[in-house]
């Protein structure tokens, strides 16, 4: 009778041991799922910010937006004063204009040494002294002329170095995005390289 019951003693323990390590098994699976479940994004993380800084010492006239506002690629957000470049500009202009009076003159003054150089070769008995002369007058006024339009060419050049200067007066987003920090106002003088704001691609 003793050995029956610990025979029965021992079947009962073994089962519980058995019980007890599917038991494991089964928390250690419901465990190991949760853990390697793919976890959700609840929000867009931002994987680029982008600086924008001034390329000149300029004075902030216009600014077209506010600090957590979205913008679009290439929508206009800051216009410095052009007051300076334009008044430049229409001072070139003016040069230019007054030039090329003074070359369309030239030009007249060259063809007239030319003919009258061709002129004086004409007759068959011409004076060697006369043509001679009138060569180096001719190639004078062709100097004087070739001179002019080397000094307008400069001028031209000039402008349209002004006139890129123009285009730094307006920057434009370069991505879509939102503004994140803002350091400008209206009549804000910046300085070369001085960051203006920053652009985050968060959606």
């Amino acid at each position: 009778m003793q050995k029956m019951a610990k025979k029965n003693k021992t079947k009962i323990i073994k089962t519980l041991f058995i019980f007890l390590i599917i038991l494991s098994l089964a928390f250690l699976r419901y465990f190991y799922v949760k853990s390697t479940k793919p976890k959700e994004m609840n929000e867009v993380i931002s994987t680029k910010y982008i600086d924008i800084a001034a390329l000149d010492n300029q004075k902030i006239s216009k600014i077209h937006f506010k600090e957590k506002d979205f913008v679009k690629k290439q929508d206009l957000l800051l216009e410095f004063d052009i007051t300076e470049i334009k008044t430049k500009i229409k001072h070139i202009k003016t040069k230019i204009d007054y030039e090329n009076e003074k070359l369309n003159l030239l030009k007249f003054e060259e063809e007239k040494a030319l003919e009258t150089y061709l002129n004086s070769k004409k007759d068959d008995k011409f004076d060697l002294k006369e043509v001679h002369s009138n060569l180096k007058k001719l190639e004078k006024n062709q100097l004087l002329f070739k001179i002019q339009k080397a000094k307008i060419n400069m001028f031209l050049a000039e402008l349209a170095r002004v006139k890129n200067e123009k285009k730094k007066a307006f920057i434009y987003s370069p991505i879509d995005g939102q503004i994140v920090e803002n350091f400008t106002y209206i009549g804000k003088t910046t300085f070369e390289k001085e960051k203006l704001l920053s652009i985050s691609d968060q959606k």
